[in-house]
């Protein structure tokens, strides 16, 4: 009986490599292909930075955009008016600081009214600074050059803070999201090799690794890297999904 089970721990013992390199094999095999879909490099949602109406928006799905160039511009009579009145209140504050400064220099008023008038200039011109700052937010810019993929608001509709406008993408080269076995990594590694399938064109491209997540997914156990392709043909568009085996 006891040598009965020393047979069967041995026994065990022998597939233990087997069984490894059963899952390396299977790796460089069917499982090597893992699933892939194009993602843009820059991406962003644009959202409302003040409640208000729009009245200009003339970016279309698909349409091309410059940074810097306007996107979205909201009625901003209202804001333009408060900032008008702030400015006019520094004006009268400065000349309000410019006589007490002389009266005190004649001896006419004293240091702390002089106090008093430099801290009523100084209140002012921050509200001039709060009032551009809002002034500003009725343009929203491009933070950088591309395309819209969704417009979410129209003109003439009204926003509140926080509402989303539309959803824009960098027209850099798009990146490869590549999902893979978690169990797998020791095998991957920067700048190595792969080629994509992609099942919207039919084609196949040269890429390599560019960066690994650190984040596991528990239920799959799956982790995301990303990869880069060597050349970026015209018809690649983020969301193109297809598969991706490493060399």
């Amino acid at each position: 009986m006891r040598r009965l089970k020393v047979i069967i721990v041995i026994a065990l013992l022998l597939n233990v490599p087997t069984l490894r390199a059963e899952e390396r094999a299977t790796y460089s095999g069917a499982e090597k292909e893992n699933a892939a879909v194009m993602i843009a490099r820059r991406h962003a949602t644009i959202s409302a930075g003040m409640p208000g109406r729009i009245v200009r928006s003339d970016h279309r799905e698909g349409v091309h955009f410059s940074r810097g160039e306007v996107l979205v511009a909201f009625d901003c009579r209202e804001q333009q008016a408060l900032l008008r009145q702030a400015e006019a209140d520094v004006t009268i504050h400065t000349l309000n600081h410019q006589r007490v400064t002389r009266e005190f220099q004649l001896e006419s008023s004293g240091q702390h009214d002089v106090d008093i008038a430099a801290a009523q200039l100084e209140k002012s011109r921050a509200q001039v600074a709060v009032q551009q700052a809002r002034v500003a937010r009725c343009n929203v810019t491009a933070p950088f050059s591309g395309r819209v993929a969704e417009r979410m608001a129209q003109p003439f509709e009204q926003l509140s803070i926080g509402d989303p406008v539309m959803r824009i993408l960098g027209d850099e080269a798009p990146e490869v999201e590549i999902l893979v076995p978690s169990r797998t990594l020791p095998l991957i590694r920067l700048k190595q090799p792969f080629t994509l399938h992609l099942e919207s064109t039919g084609k196949h491209y040269s890429g390599r690794l560019l960066r690994i997540s650190t984040n596991v997914e528990p239920v799959s156990q799956r982790i995301t890297v990303f990869g880069i392709l060597e050349s970026s043909p015209v018809e690649l568009q983020p969301g193109m999904s297809g598969h991706v085996i490493f060399d």
